[in-house]
């Protein structure tokens, strides 16, 4: 087995981690050609997508504890379990809060602040995308378990192909390019999705 270094570990993440950042941004900048309400409302849906996004990453932190001290003590066989029961946590616990998002998206956008024209837009962007967000849990759990057997760098290419996809899709949803209609928020989301 390669001796792994920290750099060789850490830019990757790094990497990763400004590529996943750079998502929300170029949403909300591409709705900015489109309409500043809907990149106003893209900005308040995302405060809730954030947090989730953040729970994710707390629970993967403790599986990627795990698995790191199964691998480090060379009981391989025993990461393999923490891997799978923290891919089904993610996927069960995903599906609750997609759940949740999609039936209550009004109230937790109205609890966070938004109203009038900001609420109808990111209540849009919030049921599609927060429909969705098991997805995110898959990704969260799934990447921490290929970074803890030191290829961080797959994990960071498929960031970087998200964004990618992301960056035309939303292009080419949002301004209705080859003949699509413009959708804006719903655009946004369903490429962010």
């Amino acid at each position: 087995m390669k001796k792994l270094k920290l750099f060789n570990l850490a830019w990757p993440i790094f990497i990763e981690t400004l590529l996943f950042m750079l998502l929300g941004f170029v949403d909300v900048f591409v709705l900015s050609r489109y309409d500043d309400l809907a990149a106003s409302s893209v900005n308040t849906a995302n405060q809730a997508i954030s947090i989730t996004t953040i729970v994710f990453t707390v629970i993967s932190t403790a599986s990627a504890v795990l698995i790191s001290q199964y691998l480090g003590a060379k009981k391989r066989e025993s990461a393999p379990r923490i891997a799978a029961l923290s891919m089904t946590f993610h996927m069960i616990f995903g599906l609750l809060i997609s759940v949740v998002f999609v039936l209550f998206s009004k109230p937790i956008l109205s609890f966070i602040g938004a109203d009038g024209n900001v609420l109808l837009f990111a209540s849009d962007y919030l049921t599609i995308v927060g429909g969705f967000i098991f997805l995110q849990a898959l990704l969260s759990s799934m990447s921490v378990i290929i970074r803890n057997h030191g290829m961080t760098q797959i994990s960071m290419f498929v960031t970087l192909g998200m964004n990618l996809l992301n960056t035309v899709l939303d292009i080419v949803f949002v301004l209705g390019l080859f003949g699509l209609p413009k959708m804006g928020v719903k655009g946004v989301a369903i490429a962010t999705t």
